[in-house]
């Protein structure tokens, strides 16, 4: 009896920490749901990223659990892009949902990720999917995380 006792502490224990996270890191990989150009491809690096992601194309990341309100959001990507302009949005919901979060992606190169930090419109704390909508030039994604 004492021992289920510990172990049911130490579960709610670990569940509050884990609901209380600063930020939540999608890999975005974990997609559930991807336009039909979007390719998921192994690069040299060993790393998993998301590629294809040219303007229109979408990805959709299932039933993200925000825990405590996110304001910000980070983005790990790369782009080579011919217009020298690469960006994503990030939409709630649907593809043509309520639109959080824009991130403008560097071009560099297609081997050179960044991190790229953008404020999200509102708080967000419920779980959802989320859709990144690709508005311009390609975009290789590797991850997003959402940040308190």
């Amino acid at each position: 009896m004492k021992k289920q006792i510990v172990a049911l502490l130490f579960g709610v224990c670990m569940s509050t920490v884990l609901y209380a996270q600063e930020s939540v890191r999608v890999e975005a990989e974990s997609l559930t749901e991807k336009s039909e150009k979007v390719t998921i491809s192994k690069r040299k690096t060993g790393e998993t990223a998301i590629g294809g992601f040219d303007k229109e194309q979408w990805i959709k990341l299932e039933n993200v659990d925000f825990g405590p309100g996110k304001s910000q959001v980070k983005v790990r990507a790369a782009s080579g892009a011919h217009s020298k302009k690469a960006g994503i949005e990030i939409r709630l919901g649907s593809k043509d949902g309520e639109v959080i979060g824009k991130v403008k992606v560097p071009v560099e190169g297609w081997g050179t990720f960044k991190e790229i930090d953008a404020a999200l419109s509102k708080e967000v704390s419920e779980k959802s999917d989320i859709y990144i909508i690709s508005q311009s030039g390609g975009v290789i994604l590797d991850w997003v995380e959402f940040i308190k």
